[in-house]
């Protein structure tokens, strides 16, 4: 048992040591996609190697690893594409993606105008397949690998072929006038032919990140003439229509501007006038107010005088309480100011005051 344990250790480390040295190191800007020789996972596997060491084997029948760039993917149309090395081949740039040259799009406008358009589509191979969901909406490497190949060539033709096709389709339903309004053919007609593109080459694990419209122009010289210059008139109208716009403008801020003014200089008259207006009422209606105030006081201290009076008039303790209220006052005079009355004598000031005395009550009461 022991014998059989050591020698299956001493295999699995044989396959290990196998494995590792020949392994396959993906660089950055690459990824590698795998095929597996035999087995349940047969054939491109959905999901790239990322940059680093992964294992291998000598024979390349039980696995193999091929690289393709991660890095953005230029492929020109381009008139000077002759003049390019390696032309319609990969151009390794310094530190950059690929690039690939190819000639111009020749298109026919709508009323057979002939016109050369220089194009850039920038994409990029996916890693892995995309979802929505439970919907595949983008295929992955094996996807590439099996409906396109593993050559750089095999993915650059699907992209060029993609790219003639819907970027000539699109430009080719404007007129030679609507070629040159930018709204039509860059926010129209570009775009859709993006969209397109992506249509045709996301299920094969191709994303078009952009489609740039580097130059274009007519064939013929005369035609191309022709067009500068009626493109000049058109943007001198413009001017015209922009200045004219401009004085309009203008004039209507030199009317604003003095009829501000005027306001302005008519508020300063008037408003010292104003305010003392409106000084002057608000002192009326105060004294109004003040007044009808003072009056009301005035009835009312009258009304409680005219209570009190009558309290005193028909209660027989009022006597008392007045009596009460004058001792002090008579306490006060002395003689010589009232004749033939003795000050102290409370009974007799009330009999002057018409005021019925206490033994006066008391005889009436008998």
């Amino acid at each position: 048992m022991r014998t059989l344990a050591i020698s299956l250790s001493l295999v699995v480390a044989t396959v290990a040591v196998v494995a590792y040295a020949f392994g396959v190191v993906v660089p950055p800007g690459q990824y590698g996609i795998r095929q597996i020789g035999f087995g349940p996972t047969e054939g491109y596997q959905p999901v790239a190697l990322q940059p680093g060491y992964h294992w291998g084997e000598p024979t390349g029948y039980l696995t193999s690893v091929v690289l393709v760039p991660s890095t953005l993917q230029a492929v020109h149309f381009n008139r000077t594409h002759s003049g390019k090395k390696n032309s319609g081949t990969v151009s390794r740039a310094n530190g950059g993606g690929d690039e690939y040259w190819f000639p111009p799009i020749n298109i026919e406008t709508v009323d057979k105008g002939q016109i050369l358009v220089d194009v850039t589509v920038l994409a990029r191979l996916l890693p892995e397949a995309q979802f929505e969901g439970e919907k595949k909406v983008a295929g992955g490497p094996a996807d590439l690998a099996e409906n396109v190949g593993v050559q750089p060539m095999d993915w650059v033709a699907r992209i060029r072929t993609a790219a003639e096709r819907e970027v000539g389709e699109a430009l080719r339903q404007l007129t030679n006038a609507e070629f040159y309004n930018p709204e039509l053919r860059e926010q129209r007609s570009v775009k859709d032919a993006h969209v397109a593109m992506n249509e045709a080459l996301r299920p094969f694990g191709i994303t078009v990140q952009a489609v740039l419209l580097r130059r274009y122009s007519y064939e013929v010289q005369e035609v191309n003439k022709a067009i500068a210059e009626k493109n000049l008139q058109v943007q001198r109208e413009r001017l015209s229509d922009f200045q004219r716009a401009f004085a309009e403008v203008e004039a209507e801020l030199v009317t604003l501007k003095a009829e501000g003014e005027a306001q302005v200089t008519v508020i300063r008259e008037t408003a010292p006038q104003e305010a003392r207006a409106i000084r002057s009422e608000g002192d009326l209606a105060f004294a109004e107010k003040r007044a009808r105030g003072d009056q009301l006081i005035a009835e009312a201290e009258a009304h409680a005088s005219k209570l009190k009076a009558d309290v005193f008039s028909e209660m027989s303790e009022a006597r008392v309480y007045l009596a009460r209220e004058l001792a002090p006052l008579l306490g006060t005079i002395h003689g010589g100011i009232v004749s033939d009355l003795d000050p102290y004598d409370l009974e007799e000031w009330m009999s002057k005051f018409g005021m019925q005395t206490g033994s006066s009550e008391r005889g009436e009461n008998r």
